[in-house]
């Protein structure tokens, strides 16, 4: 190797070496976030993220490449002091928290993040687009609907609009037997509810009955204790007047 080969890579190093030291740790992190280096990314976003609190940008590369190594927790944690930090991107941030709390199964908490997106964006189709998956999910039929017809609205041109639109018809169907099993239920509640009221009416009717019976025998006993009770009293009558018969003829 000649000298002035030896000369031009040691320039190289050395300028190559100046240019790091003068990137910023965020720089650094963005460029080995970018190629796709989550695990490398994350300690320099991590101290890049104590040298600027408010860098939304920041929050959001963090987020993602937690996402990427699998840490959905981690993901959520820093996604949300994103949100009550930073006020750019919030609408993206809560997009990707409620992706990883989809993910975790979290789906109420995935259903609220998307809510406050399109509360940050009421024009961010993205967050309509996932809360109508999520709510499909969890057969929120009718409200899915709505969103993903906002959705439409808002990207007419969308390359997902077919399978949206096959989504809504399938759900309209799904809505409308949901409906016919409700009502059939409902009558079907209804009939066992009036054969229950008939049938209590009938064992009411059973044991007034009853009682009657009871009444009337216990009534009908009395009465013959009665009758007893004057044919032994009209036979005093009969002996006393035996007994002055027998003093005469003495």
């Amino acid at each position: 190797m000649s000298r002035k080969t030896l000369y031009l890579i040691t320039v190289l190093v050395l300028a190559g070496t100046a240019f790091a030291g003068a990137q910023s740790l965020f720089e650094r992190g963005e460029d080995l976030f970018l190629r796709n280096k989550p695990q490398e990314a994350v300690p320099l976003l991590e101290q890049a993220l104590e040298a600027e609190p408010r860098n939304a940008t920041i929050y959001m590369y963090l987020g993602v490449a937690y996402e990427q190594l699998g840490r959905r927790d981690k993901a959520v944690e820093i996604l949300r002091q994103g949100v009550e930090t930073a006020r750019e991107e919030r609408d993206r941030m809560f997009l990707t928290m409620g992706n990883n709390l989809r993910f975790i199964e979290q789906y109420s908490g995935a259903e609220r993040s998307y809510g406050e997106a399109i509360s940050a964006n009421s024009l961010y189709a993205p967050a309509y687009l996932a809360r109508a998956n999520l709510r499909v999910e969890m057969e929120k039929f009718e409200p899915a609907v709505e969103d993903y017809e906002i959705f439409l609205n808002l990207r007419p041109q969308s390359e997902h609009r077919p399978e949206v639109e096959r989504m809504i018809a399938l759900l309209r169907d799904k809505i409308e037997e949901k409906a016919l099993q409700a009502a059939e239920e409902a009558e079907r509640r209804e009939r066992e509810e009036e054969l229950a009221r008939r049938e209590a009416e009938r064992r009411r009717q059973e044991e007034e009955e009853r009682q009657k019976a009871l009444l009337d025998s216990v009534l009908n006993s009395l009465q013959g204790s009665s009758e007893e009770t004057r044919n032994m009293s009209g036979g005093s009558e009969d002996i006393q007047e035996l007994e002055e018969d027998i003093d005469i003829v003495e």
